[in-house]
């Protein structure tokens, strides 16, 4: 056990002998700088001996159950992250010692009325723990979109690895509340799984009065305005026009490879969206025609750009690089020849958030042009979204916008084939969520022979039936369904 003071409390660190022959109990403090929650936490993970880190709040009395209610999970993976709940309670008559003699009297203490802000006025019943409600009306949160607003740090469990991937609890959080939010939302982001387990609950041993010395309301005056900034998600935030915010709620990626002729225009249609609350990631894959100089002198100091330069990797590395360089909620695809359509990141971003499910992509429709952008008449258009469509061959088309949340689930685009990426990674989506297609042309889709569909059909068939067959391995169906190759087509 680590007890992490914040800042160190005198008096404390005479409890420990009576508990040292129960378990090793580490004591570590901080010095006293003033509300910096998130450090103590951060310092009691590094400190942490085991993988599997339980945080408990100071006034969390853990019931016998807790440690193994979480641990029924966290052998499964590191990609979990248990909410335990809390039940509010009075143990002022209480003595330590007869807790430690005999756990039953506290397990049968009444819940407590509290004030915790969220009850009607007048209501003098005992205070149930807000999240229930939710998860009764979110299948236990598998239903939920944001799942990760019920994340609370005084009982929650997590591995050290995911904990470390997202850089831990945010230490710009010096003031009372929203760090857990803004934590989680990084958790989600990085496509973890909430879970609500049931079994772990907490005591919340309420202080007199119902609160502490903490000023909340004050806190909360600061803290807002921080998780504005720093979670795009639409619980926190209505995007303003034009304001630049920490971190974007969209990130446009733009693989580009010796596209010299048209990276500009395609640059630009992203930048010139009505939907600002933007960045627009590039990478550069190696280009030897100029590309990379011409978009550093464009865009090498511009706010709402991020430039990265690798060495020739192929489509799929690139977007991998560009996606990863990013840091918006959702990811909007644009090939560095083609271009969005001025409405294409508002419109695709409303279906996300005006749909009551919880889909993981939305695409729309394109207008085909020519090298000189000379309209062509519209593209291939599959009217609705059908999983059981796509496992005959792609028709999620562009322009296409999915979450962060399932590429982070998903192994992203496979670098090991040079076509037929899209499918594979649409595949992949198709089996951890569910797609939306919205009727509607938002993208000009440019037609010349670079096109990687063009350039070599033999390669881009059989990397389509190798892209369906992994989807088959992937559900466990390939031992009971055979692929067989259309006879009228290349081998």
């Amino acid at each position: 056990m680590i007890i992490a003071d914040e800042p160190f409390i005198r008096g404390s660190e005479t409890l420990i002998p009576m508990f040292e022959s129960f378990f090793p109990i580490k004591h570590i403090f901080q010095e006293d700088l003033g509300y910096r929650l998130s450090e103590a936490r951060n310092y009691g993970v590094r400190e942490a001996k085991h993988d599997q880190i339980i945080i408990l709040d100071c006034d969390m009395l853990p019931e016998p159950t807790l440690v193994e209610s979480y641990m029924k999970y966290m052998h499964v993976g590191t990609n979990a992250v248990l909410i335990g709940g809390r039940r509010f309670v009075n143990t002022d008559a209480l003595s330590i010692e007869s807790v430690l003699e005999e756990i039953q009297p506290v397990l049968d203490l009444p819940t407590q009325r509290v004030d915790t802000g969220r009850g009607p006025i007048g209501d003098e019943e005992p205070s149930e723990d807000w999240r229930y409600k939710g998860y009764a009306s979110t299948n236990d949160a598998k239903d939920a979109k944001y799942a990760f607003r019920w994340l609370c740090g005084g009982n929650i469990c997590f591995h050290r690895d995911l904990h470390n991937s997202i850089g831990g609890f945010d230490e710009a959080f010096t003031a009372w509340g929203a760090e857990d939010q803004e934590y989680g939302y990084r958790m989600y982001a990085a496509g973890a799984w909430f879970i609500p387990v049931k079994g772990a609950i907490g005591l919340h041993q309420e202080p007199p009065g119902g609160s502490n010395e903490t000023d909340r309301d004050s806190g909360r005056v600061i803290t807002r305005e921080q998780l504005t900034e720093k979670c795009p998600c639409r619980l926190y935030r209505k995007s303003e026009m034009n304001r630049i915010y920490e971190i974007p709620k969209i990130s446009v990626y733009i693989p580009a490879y010796n596209c010299i002729d048209f990276i500009e225009e395609a640059v630009e249609s992203a930048l010139n969206q009505t939907f600002t609350d933007l960045e627009v990631v590039i990478c550069n894959d190696g280009s030897t025609d100029g590309t990379g100089e011409l978009i550093q002198e464009l865009y090498g100091s511009h706010p709402r750009v991020v430039i990265v330069h690798q060495e020739n990797g192929g489509i799929s590395s690139a977007s991998n690089a560009a996606i990863r360089a990013g840091r918006g909620e959702y990811i909007l695809q644009l090939d560095s020849d083609d271009v969005l359509l001025p409405k294409a990141a508002e419109l695709l971003v409303q279906v996300f958030e005006r749909n009551k499910v919880d889909i993981g992509f939305v695409y729309g429709d394109s207008y085909l042009i020519d090298s000189e952008g000379t309209d062509l008449g519209h593209a291939y258009s599959w009217s609705v979204y059908s999983r059981k469509r796509l496992t005959q061959g792609m028709m999620v088309h562009h322009p296409r916008m999915f979450r962060r949340r399932d590429y982070n689930r998903s192994n992203g685009f496979d670098q090991s084939i040079s076509n037929a990426v899209d499918y594979d990674f649409f595949s992949q989506l198709s089996e951890l969520t569910t797609g939306h297609h919205l009727q509607v042309p938002l993208y000009l889709y440019r037609q010349h022979n670079q096109n990687t569909s063009k350039v070599d059909v033999r390669d881009q068939d059989h990397n389509t039936h190798h892209c369906a067959q992994s989807s088959l391995a992937r559900m466990g169906l390939n031992h009971r369904i055979t692929l067989s190759r259309d006879p009228g087509k290349p081998a």
